[in-house]
């Protein structure tokens, strides 16, 4: 009788452990659900999705005859776009090897901050482009990007001008003319997994970019190119 008594003391010392137990998980599960739920929730959506910029197209420059004089060439962009300060180390560490730096390099290069986006390559390699695809880092992303080029390089360039990193007229007409060429940038969103890993963006923008327009000069390159070499000479 004693050990029966025992047995079924220790019993419902279990089972109330157990009931306690059950009690504050259903309490925790109400109150995560209930009184803090949209606060959570929030909270998760802004971890687990976003908005990106799609860049527009710079309106192209014509000579009168309708040669290109600047035009827009596709290249690979890397940026960045880390959670917390753990992310940011290994984003570091992952840039120290990728651009075969000594450890320091990328933290000395770049100043990354959590939850903000930054531009690490505005001009990525298609071998980098290629392994950085292949690594998949989370938090580190590539891009294609519209990039400004000059194909008859030196011809008229004093004139023409040219653009900053950001796509920005700098100088000639470029410059001048900025507020024509530069275009106005749509947005798209995109959903992450629990390792911070994109893994889809809308497939429709939620804001189409919208080209800049595109203007035709006076001057004829082939007369530009002889007045040129005349002024080196004399």
């Amino acid at each position: 009788m004693i050990n029966i008594d025992i047995r079924v003391k220790r019993l419902i010392g279990l089972g109330a452990v157990a009931a306690l137990v059950w009690c504050a998980l259903i309490y925790r599960l109400v109150d995560i659900q209930l009184v803090h739920g949209s606060t959570y929730a929030e909270i998760a959506r802004k971890q687990s999705s976003g908005k990106m910029e799609i860049p527009a197209d710079r309106g192209m420059i014509y000579d009168r005859t309708g040669r290109e004089l600047a035009i827009n060439v596709m290249k690979n962009s890397l940026f960045a776009d880390p959670a917390d300060k753990k992310e940011i180390e290994k984003i570091y560490s992952y840039l120290d090897k990728l651009y075969k730096k000594s450890s320091g390099y990328a933290r000395k290069k770049f100043n990354l901050s959590p939850d903000k986006f930054r531009w690490i390559d505005r001009s990525l390699s298609d071998d980098l482009a290629a392994r950085v695809a292949k690594d998949s880092i989370p938090w580190l992303f590539v891009s294609k990007a519209s990039n400004r080029d000059y194909p008859f390089t030196d011809i008229g360039r004093k004139l023409i001008g040219w653009t900053n990193i950001d796509g920005k007229g700098a100088s000639g007409l470029e410059y001048s003319y900025d507020s024509i060429l530069v275009g106005r940038p749509g947005a798209t969103d995109y959903l992450r997994d629990g390792n911070r890993n994109t893994y889809r963006l809308r497939d429709v923008p939620l804001v189409e970019p919208v080209a800049g327009n595109s203007i035709i000069l006076s001057i004829d390159l082939n007369f530009q190119e002889i007045v040129e070499g005349e002024i080196k000479k004399a």
